[in-house]
């Protein structure tokens, strides 16, 4: 009977100490998805010598449709975080759809976006926009195969060819044109581009440089693209282009004839092609790759695609919800990353952050000529 007494007693303590660590963690947990939320600056700069796990969260609109179900998701997604920093990068083949209303599709736009977000540009050669652009439409090959989608094209084809085949001609009409709709339709000069499909290249990035753009965002890892893409072209294509970036890869310089570009890999391609677990696992990766180095900012990018935010929407708020915990626990300074808006810095890539151009060393004053006597020859 004794020893009865003393088990269950030890029984008892046992399970009021597994109490207690339970209801530690659950404090813990409850702080980082609450209070322990990160701050996010209204810039993308550093703070003096210490380094961050910035956060660049982009939202994808494709230009293939916007439909109330998916704004919905959105709209529901911003409201849980409207704290978030967004770069929105938005194709202007919405406008130039038949019967295309430019105010609905601005309206709609607007109602995702809160002031701290950006508007970035995506450009596809989409059907309507290659017309509007006077630049011949060329319907094959597509990202899923070599010969063209079936069907005559009723309303809008073409997101799904690849830029890169277009002549440099083209390629830089239907880039002015895109920037044209996007001014006339308020959404400003985008700073920053992204090549539908991730299909960029070295003309394009020239094109891009010439108007005026600093950021692409059209990099990404092949790797996480394998298990939901291997068997179509748009892997193949992709993995040619990219094939030294890897899911930690983060921005670099890339050099063009009109100037420097800075390339900033969407590296986790977007959430439609990752599972929670892929997404939970490289934040950790992420968290121990920052610590070997703090004074260096380290970028942690996702996606979300417009057209299917319905569906992705809950798995990034999942996502954010496990980020914001596990930064919360492990100490990590959490950050927006938005692209510089102006030309006053350059991108350190010691730093991996944006800081002031130096000043140009002053001018020496040139010594007098020293005062001689002509020698006679």
């Amino acid at each position: 009977m004794k020893h009865a007494k003393t088990a269950s007693r030890r029984n008892s303590l046992w399970w009021r100490s597994l109490g207690s660590v339970l209801l530690v963690a659950l404090c813990l947990l409850g702080g980082a998805m609450s209070s322990e939320r990160p701050t996010y600056p209204t810039d993308g700069s550093g703070d003096g010598d210490t380094g961050k796990l910035r956060l660049l969260l982009a939202i994808v609109w494709e230009g293939r449709e916007i439909a109330p179900h998916n704004l919905t998701a959105l709209e529901e997604f911003r409201r849980e975080y409207p704290d978030l920093s967004v770069v929105h990068l938005i194709s202007p083949a919405y406008f130039t759809k038949p019967k295309a209303n430019a105010a609905q599709i601005v309206a709609a736009i607007r109602t995702q976006m809160q002031p701290q977000d950006q508007a970035a540009l995506l450009i596809g050669p989409w059907k309507s926009l290659a017309h509007a652009a006077g630049v011949i439409y060329r319907p094959a090959p597509t990202f899923w195969s070599p010969n063209a989608a079936p069907g005559d094209c009723q309303v809008d084809c073409g997101g799904d060819v690849p830029l890169n085949i277009y002549p440099d001609v083209d390629v830089d009409k239907l880039l002015t044109k895109s920037l044209k709709l996007f001014e006339s339709n308020g959404l400003g000069r985008p700073r920053g581009i992204a090549v539908q499909g991730w299909m960029a290249s070295q003309a394009i990035h020239e094109a891009a440089t010439k108007a005026g753009i600093r950021y692409d965002l059209s990099a990404v890892a092949p790797d996480l693209l394998v298990r939901r893409l291997r068997h179509f072209p748009i892997y193949a294509w992709a993995k040619s282009l990219w094939s030294e970036v890897t899911p930690h890869s983060q921005p670099y310089v890339i050099s063009t004839g009109a100037g420097p570009l800075v390339e900033i890999p969407l590296s986790l391609a977007s959430v439609d092609y990752l599972t929670r677990k892929e997404i939970d696992t490289l934040f950790k990766e992420f968290v121990g790759i920052w610590r070997e180095n703090p004074t260096r900012d380290l970028i942690f990018p996702l996606v979300l695609t417009q057209e299917t935010a319905m569906t992705t929407a809950p798995l990034l708020k999942a996502s954010l919800a496990g980020i914001f915990a596990s930064a919360a626990v492990s100490h990590v300074p959490l950050a927006a990353m938005r692209l510089p808006d102006d030309d006053s810095v350059i991108w350190d890539e010691k730093l991996n952050r944006p800081v002031d151009k130096p000043l140009p060393s002053p001018a020496t004053t040139p010594l007098e000529p020293a005062t001689t006597t002509p020698v006679a020859h």
